[in-house]
């Protein structure tokens, strides 16, 4: 549905509610917004991959000395540990699967080959501690990663970014951290992640909302309409329509998960 379409739809449903609309346009397709997010926040925990995408991001030290703009290594132990960032898409609301992607360059025994190791997402502590002992550190067939929202970033730059470890060659000696940037290239971080949808304006297509979930949409539009109105009987009536369709979407949900479950012949009773 169109941003439009949305707005017909509530012009042509509120009626049937006791109530007739004279809200101008814009302040309709404001609450259609709002209406979109809060059905997001509604089903993505229940259905993440109605949300989902898919971006590739490069991968920057920390740490750049500013007259030979090489990174500047982290020491951990035996060994120094480079920590490098990836800026996060703007949309991102969290990640589901992240990998990390590398070609080995010509000079290696495996030349041209491109690996794709999927890293583990560990909270600050662990991030730190992992580095901290060389016997239990990330490796390149292991790497590691930590997600962090910075609030005072500057206007404009993604609040999320990816903290990773694991690029250091763990053979270097100290006084040589040498990383896998010196041993490949095309080093990308794959991340899949939910993705929050974005505003749409009147002629706008909403690609990003479940075509089974526009009813609801429509439904969450009305509420606020009825609350800025002050139609009690009228908002009473559609929070008990959304409520259905919270029941419904959730025994939905619990059906679907009950087929997703596979048994092994190891687990089946004797």
């Amino acid at each position: 549905m169109t941003g439009r379409q949305y707005i017909d739809e509530i012009k042509i449903r509120a009626p049937r509610h006791g109530v007739m609309v004279d809200t101008n346009d814009a302040l309709l397709l404001s609450w259609v917004n709002t209406a979109r997010r809060n059905m997001q926040n509604a089903s993505m925990m229940l259905y993440p991959e109605k949300y989902g995408n898919r971006a590739f991001v490069p991968l920057l030290p920390t740490g750049i000395d500013a007259m030979s703009q090489t990174p500047v290594p982290y020491m951990s132990a035996t060994k120094g540990v480079t920590i490098y960032t990836a800026a996060m898409p703007a949309d991102l609301i969290d990640i589901d699967v992240a990998l990390l992607l590398y070609t080995m360059n010509p000079a290696q025994v495996d030349a041209g080959v491109t690996y794709r190791i999927e890293m583990r997402r560990v909270n600050k502590k662990e991030f730190y501690a992992a580095q901290m002992h060389a016997w239990n550190g990330p490796t390149r067939w292991s790497p590691i990663y930590v997600l962090d929202r910075q609030m005072d970033r500057t206007p404009g730059a993604y609040p999320y970014v990816m903290y990773v470890a694991g690029l250091n060659l763990e053979t270097i000696p100290p006084t040589t951290p040498t990383t896998l940037y010196d041993i490949a290239w095309a080093i990308t971080i794959e991340i899949w992640y939910i993705k929050a949808v974005d505003f749409i304006e009147m002629l706008d297509n909403d690609t990003e909302i479940p075509p089974e979930m526009e009813e609801s949409v429509i439904n969450y539009a009305m509420m606020y309409l009825f609350e800025n109105m002050n139609e009690i009987q009228a908002l009473e009536s559609i929070r008990a329509d959304i409520k259905s369709h919270e029941i419904n979407m959730k025994q939905n949900y619990e059906i679907r998960k009950e087929k997703e479950v596979v048994l092994l012949p190891s687990k089946e009773g004797i």
